[in-house]
């Protein structure tokens, strides 16, 4: 299940001095596969988003601005209902670790910039709700949301708070 992701604004909150960045809407990509038991789903998801964000009064007054990338692996179980013959409604809760990734560059002065890059990871979590539209036995196509939690980073000189996300997905299905 191959599918695009575009992902609502969020604002990365710098921990320690309560400035946030806004956030501007985002995009990903990601694949699940997957195995089905009746009404039940068994599945492992990997995942990229990318969103950037500005301030252009950050800290002290200083323009600020960079993005925010996740690289995340979840496993998850889920449920699927049937609604009728070609569409299913699905759910389903996974448990994963996310690698996240903030870039962030700021004019100090006149030609005098700061670019600070900062990555760490750590377990997160993903609720999914899903509609399913069957085209045939083997090929399906989706319309999904995600919410997603991504850890926080814990940079050397700057470290962003932990954030829940809001995913909308538009894929397709192959069944083997």
């Amino acid at each position: 299940r191959p599918s695009f992701v575009f992902q609502a604004p969020f604002d990365s909150v710098v921990k320690g001095v309560n400035y946030s960045l806004p956030g501007k809407p985002g995009q990903g990509i990601g694949v699940v596969v997957g195995h089905r038991i009746e009404n039940w789903t068994l599945s492992a998801r990997f995942g990229h988003t990318h969103q950037e964000f500005s301030n252009g009064n950050f800290y002290l007054g200083v323009p600020a601005d960079g993005d925010v990338e996740t690289l995340s692996l979840t496993a998850n179980i889920g449920v699927s209902v049937p609604l009728n013959q070609k569409l299913s409604f699905e759910a389903s809760f996974g448990l994963g670790f996310t690698t996240v990734s903030h870039s962030l560059a700021m004019v100090l002065a006149p030609g005098i910039n700061s670019l600070d890059v900062l990555s760490d990871s750590g377990f997160s979590y993903e609720l999914s709700l899903f509609l399913d539209y069957s085209f045939s036995e083997r090929l399906s196509a989706f319309l999904g949301y995600r919410l997603a939690g991504i850890p926080e980073n814990k940079g050397m000189t700057i470290a962003f708070d932990s954030v829940s996300t809001h995913l909308f997905e538009l894929g397709l299905g192959i069944n083997f």
